[in-house]
């Protein structure tokens, strides 16, 4: 933890700080790059560049709540980040600063209100009128601030250009010209206090003098947050991939169920097969009375009666090798997702302890999360990672992600899915959701909308049915119908579509779960 200064604490701190760079000028002002941070940079830090005919140095500050320091580096310290967005603030800074002489470092009376003076030269031009401007540093951990502020000329106390004298302090007549929080005040005013500072503070030696080894502690302190960040990143996204595969083992646990508990359809077909050498058949309502060889009862078997006898038969076998396959895939999927789940919580029980880089880098990788010092492209949330279902690869080389069950399906659609992605379902019947996923602005080929609607027949039960129409959408315009598992859609068009082999063997050969 950032250790915070009392106000005798920060008055040392001003009284080593200007023998280190006052009479010192502003080289440049620019946002430092942490390489060890999630972002690359630290939101509300900068860092101030100074050079003298002598040195170089830097004083870095941060006003960040519960995270205030002002620490001073030799030479020019950080690089610039090439990341972070400039502010208003530190343009200012820059505007104003660069090329000034820094002629005073010094606190407000009993306050935690660090000030840094600077005077601009005549040849370097003057701003709205003003020579000299101060960086005014609020260091209270639960309300930092800082303001640039312009100090008029008369207030300065000064006789001549060549023999300054010291800078009154008069905060209420000095304009704000910039600050680092949104607020809209003209004229800086210390912070209010209720009750006067305690005068016996401690003064914690060891801790700020010297400056260098107090910078030393700010750094460390850093780099163990950056550290504990970057963990924490890799637990959410864990975490979050851990859930979601527990989530995948129990649907997929359900689908083996439900797949177990349907009807025995290699029975059927193997009683009506039996019955095919008779030329009798017998009909109750929508069911074919058909005798048991084995037992010799007489048994009702719910049909089609639009099938001939043969017809029902086919089609039975076709639902037991359905239901084998469901069985069989649903059961490679729980074992894989337990398997998964199982690595994931071994992962998050030998996460790494600082300063251990080398290995919180491998975690990185392997959980293909980023921080500001990695270019990796891999999603990192739920509904924007890589679809963990069927997928296969168009003609195009586009993806094409498929549900086949109706948790698989409100999945893919409402987590995975993103608005503008194409999400294509059979009309009027229930069946598998397929969605192709694309890039923003970019449409869908017509291949690829060939190859995605035959998957959508071969998912739904309708490989055998001929002609079949296929709507798709944006998935933006398909909602869940409250209080159930099914889905509307609206600004649909529709494909006129038969079942393609060659079409789908060329799929099937490419898909990649």
């Amino acid at each position: 933890m950032i250790p915070s200064l009392n106000w005798k604490e920060i008055e040392v701190l001003a009284k080593q700080l200007r023998t280190k760079i006052e009479g010192s000028f502003v080289d440049r002002v620019i946002v430092p790059e942490r390489k060890n941070t999630l972002d690359g940079f630290l939101k509300s830090e900068w860092a101030i560049r100074f050079t003298s005919k002598t040195s170089e140095s830097t004083v870095l500050f941060s006003l960040k709540p519960r995270q205030t320091y002002v620490t001073w580096v030799e030479g020019k310290g950080p690089v610039a980040s090439t990341k972070a967005t400039r502010s208003s603030f530190d343009l200012a800074l820059s505007k104003y600063l660069r090329g000034a002489k820094l002629s005073q470092v010094e606190t407000l009376p009993e306050d935690r209100v660090l000030v840094f003076k600077f005077r601009q030269s005549a040849e370097a031009g003057s701003h709205s009128g003003a020579s000299y401007f101060a960086l005014v540093l609020v260091m209270i951990p639960a309300a930092p601030g800082g303001y640039l502020v312009e100090i008029p000329s008369e207030a300065t106390g000064e006789e001549s250009d060549s023999s300054p004298k010291e800078i009154s302090v008069s905060p209420f007549r000095w304009k704000v010209l910039a600050q680092s929080k949104k607020s809209t005040i003209d004229f800086f005013v210390p912070p209010s206090r209720s009750a006067k500072p305690p005068k016996d503070l401690a003064i914690r030696t060891d801790l700020i003098v010297p400056l260098e080894a107090y910078s030393k502690t700010i750094e460390k302190e850093l780099e163990k947050e950056a550290f504990e960040n970057r963990i924490q990143n890799i637990k959410k996204v864990l975490n979050l991939r851990l859930k979601v595969a527990e989530d995948r083992l129990e649907q997929s646990e359900n689908a083996a169920r439900e797949a177990q508990n349907e009807k025995d359809w290699q029975r059927f077909g193997d009683l009506l097969k039996s019955s095919l050498a008779t030329k009798e058949e017998e009909i109750s309502g929508n069911h074919r009375i058909v005798v048991d060889y084995e037992t010799q009862e007489r048994i009702a078997i719910p049909c089609d009666l639009s099938l001939s006898l043969k017809e029902q038969v086919e089609k039975f076998y076709h639902l037991a090798k359905r239901k084998v396959r469901r069985i069989r895939e649903a059961s490679e999927r729980a074992e894989t997702c337990s398997t998964t789940a199982k690595n994931l919580k071994t992962s998050l029980a030998e996460l790494p302890l600082f300063p251990d880089w080398k290995s919180l880098a491998q975690f990185e990788l392997l959980a293909g999360v980023h921080h500001g010092n990695q270019e990796l492209t891999q999603r990192t949330t739920a509904n924007k990672s890589r679809w963990s279902g069927k997928s296969f690869l168009s003609k195009d080389g586009l993806p094409i992600w498929v549900g086949k069950n109706r948790d698989e399906n409100l999945e893919l659609t409402f987590k995975y899915a993103r608005g503008n992605d194409l999400w294509l379902h059979l009309r009027g019947k229930p069946g598998a959701h397929v969605v192709i996923p694309l890039s923003q602005g970019k449409s869908a080929p017509l291949e690829t909308l060939l190859d995605a609607a035959v998957l959508v027949l071969q998912y739904s039960g309708g490989a055998n049915w001929g002609v079949a129409e296929v709507d798709y959408t944006f998935k933006k315009y398909v909602k869940r119908i409250k209080n159930s598992k099914e889905v509307s859609y609206t600004h649909n068009k529709t494909l006129l579509v038969k079942p393609e082999p060659s079409r789908l063997k060329r799929l099937l050969s490419q898909m990649e779960k």
